[in-house]
């Protein structure tokens, strides 16, 4: 029996000296073929501004024509179901190697319910190497005996995926034409009554905000006090038939946070015409006609306002 204890105790410390230089050399190696590797790689950029947040950003703020109109320097860094605590360390890691003064950063009651509204709210995957910097982050959204394992065996967070996907390289040309904006390609068309159903819906399953995206939403507001970067709250449009959407837990919230770190907010509603249908593929995201819109006049209302 102290045979197999002693062998099995060997195993494991042969396991950890394997794990060690093999995990490190993975690390040096790795990429993948989204978005967050095409962020993480940005270095030496002196830019105006970044915008920050979901798919909402990603695909509906135009950095070419919001740079047009707004007469600065930006890069979009949304992220396809990117939470806050995703936005926090792409934010994070973006400003160590790169400068901004300003920061316009998406917030909708949809980034306060995350885990809910998104299946992967956090991508891990994207960010493995960053595990130990990050390790908080991981924490949160990682369960506990995989956490511990990967803190333990440092290669044991690499083998869940696809090797293939770990050095797999991002479209960099596509991306650097339009500095990050990911604008959709087609127009859905759903009809009147299918975009009332969809709202009326939303109306109807209204939650209170999620402590753990408040708490990162706060970090990405922190942090940015700290580095003395300014910050600019939007809410990119929601499809909403005479204006009259609203999300009271929202609301209120929103209005504290601004008050508490002296943060600007513009909404949407005076920005584009919400109830248009043409201007949306779903309740929650502008076709490419309705993101071009929205991005001009966001551009011109921050001009306006000397932003």
């Amino acid at each position: 029996m102290s045979r197999l204890i002693k062998n099995t105790v060997y195993f494991f410390l042969l396991v950890l000296l394997i794990s060690y230089p093999i995990a490190m050399y993975i690390t040096a190696k790795f990429s993948t073929y989204n978005k967050q590797n095409w962020i993480l790689k940005k270095s030496g950029l002196k830019l105006d501004y970044a915008a920050l947040g979901s798919s909402r950003v990603n695909t509906m703020v135009d950095i070419n024509l919001l740079d047009k109109y707004f007469e600065k320097k930006g890069i979009n860094i949304g992220t396809i179901g990117g939470g806050y605590a995703e936005n926090y360390i792409i934010l994070s890691e973006f400003i160590e190697k790169n400068k901004i003064n300003t920061l316009i950063l998406n917030t909708d009651e949809f980034c306060f319910n995350s885990v809910k509204l998104w299946n992967h709210p956090f991508h891990e995957f994207e960010f493995l190497p960053l595990f130990s910097k990050y390790d908080d982050v991981f924490y949160d959204y990682t369960p506990g005996w995989k956490f511990y394992l990967w803190k333990t065996v440092p290669l044991a967070k690499y083998l869940e995926y696809d090797v293939t996907t770990l050095s797999a390289k991002t479209d960099q040309k596509k991306l650097d034409a339009t500095m990050g904006s990911q604008l959709p390609d087609t127009t859905e068309n759903l009809s009147a009554e299918m975009f009332q159903k969809i709202q009326l819906k939303i109306l109807k399953s209204q939650e209170p905000l999620k402590e753990l995206d408040k708490k990162y939403f706060i970090k990405i507001l922190e942090l940015c006090r700290v580095k003395k970067i300014k910050v600019i709250l939007i809410t990119s449009p929601i499809y909403s038939k005479n204006n009259e959407y609203h999300n009271a837990y929202f609301s209120t919230y929103l209005d504290s946070v601004c008050k508490a770190f002296n943060i600007k907010y513009y909404g949407f509603e005076n920005l584009i015409k919400s109830g248009d249908i043409r201007l949306f593929n779903n309740n929650n995201h502008m076709n490419r006609m309705g993101a071009t819109e929205y991005s001009i006049n966001l551009g011109k209302e921050l001009r306006k306002n000397n932003e």
